[in-house]
């Protein structure tokens, strides 16, 4: 990932974008800019994709994919837990009310709701788990003011579309990202947040056990998963793509904890 982008650093247009909430009209190269930009400023996981882009009513903008909220929980160390799980029975409807505590004291609560009318089973099952799990996602969005909305809205969202923009590498300095707004080539400075078979480079690796920390990891048990799962016992060994795997595996392992 690139250096920190701070928002004074963001270009005219990508300012104006933001301002007048019309991210479409970006390039794909500014586009990038900005999403490393959030990632920076919510202290997430870039290599991790948290983020992913959707088009609600013409515009474009950024949701939180399911890792995001995990990552914040862990970051901001909110505690959360269910205060309320109940049927309506004149709704058919399943509501789950999360509540929340940050270290300071700081309390708030989140309401989800599904709809439970003609599922059985399995399906009855994963639905009153969904919620949860939105009830939980949504309170720690709002805890941690980041304006963002919940993956698991926007499946529900009519009319939404998913758009699936690659990343490109992203400048490192304010330089580079003028010389961007002036119609230069850009600038191959950083790493795709997409990974690739490349090699990584020492501030990728760094991330990783930086992750490691936060969930609790020792070095060694992070050695012992690269041994896992590639058969290797030297991050240099590691492609970006086997960074990133490595990376979703620790976080995972802290939502399966956590479940």
């Amino acid at each position: 990932m690139g250096e920190i982008i701070k928002a004074e650093d963001l270009s005219v247009s990508i300012r104006s974008a933001i301002s007048n909430n019309n991210l479409a009209s970006l390039s794909d190269e500014q586009k990038d800019q900005y999403y490393l930009f959030m990632c920076d400023a919510l202290k997430l996981n870039a290599l991790t994709n948290p983020l992913q882009w959707v088009r609600l009513n013409g515009k474009l903008q950024l949701y939180a994919a399911k890792n995001c909220a995990e990552q914040l929980r862990m970051i901001h160390k909110l505690s959360i837990k269910i205060k309320e799980a109940r049927t309506d029975e004149k709704t058919g409807q399943f509501i789950v009310v999360a509540e929340g505590v940050t270290p300071d004291g700081r309390s708030d609560s989140s309401l989800a709701a599904v709809s439970l009318q003609g599922l059985k089973g399995d399906a009855l099952s994963n639905a009153m788990m969904k919620c949860e799990t939105k009830a939980k996602r949504r309170l720690t969005l709002s805890m941690c003011s980041t304006g963002l909305i919940d993956e698991s809205e926007v499946v529900t969202i009519p009319n939404r579309e998913i758009v699936d923009i690659k990343q490109v590498s992203t400048p490192t300095s304010t330089d580079s990202m003028q010389s961007n707004e002036k119609g230069a080539a850009p600038s191959n400075t950083g790493p795709s947040l997409n990974g690739g078979g490349g090699k990584p480079k020492n501030k990728d690796i760094k991330m990783l056990f930086n992750t490691g920390k936060q969930c609790g990891w020792s070095n060694l048990e992070i050695q012992e998963l690269m041994i896992k799962l590639f058969d290797k016992d030297r991050t240099a060994d590691l492609t970006l793509d086997e960074i990133r795997k490595a990376t979703n595996e620790i976080l995972a392992s802290v939502v399966t904890h956590e479940a």
